[in-house]
């Protein structure tokens, strides 16, 4: 039986795990070193999965919003040119209203 060692290299007291090698030193990680290390890779702040998934949504609705204020505009401009026609079309409306009033009153002359 070997001793399990901390961090810092002493050994953790009543924690004996049996090595079935002929060195004191363990090749390979045990499951729960090897979880250990999945979870940093998950979880890393810089370059973890998490970490890199979290930027690129990030970045998504930067771009989707980027994309809602350009449409924004666009309609704002759309609508304000169909409001100057719509304006345009009632004036035009009202002329030819008052030219058919006048011609009206030229046919009762006769």
């Amino acid at each position: 039986q070997v001793p399990v060692l901390d961090e810092g290299g002493n050994p953790v007291t009543g924690v004996l795990v049996n090595n079935t090698s002929s060195t004191s030193e363990f090749t390979s990680l045990g499951i729960a070193e090897k979880l250990g290390e999945f979870a940093t890779l998950t979880t890393g702040s810089v370059d973890g999965t998490l970490a890199r998934k979290s930027r690129a949504i990030d970045t998504q609705m930067k771009a989707g919003q980027s994309r809602l204020t350009q449409f924004d505009i666009r309609l704002a401009a759309k609508r304000a040119r169909l409001e100057r026609q719509f304006a345009g079309m009632e004036q035009a409306i009202a002329s030819l209203q008052s030219q058919s009033g006048a011609l009206g009153s030229i046919s009762t002359i006769r």
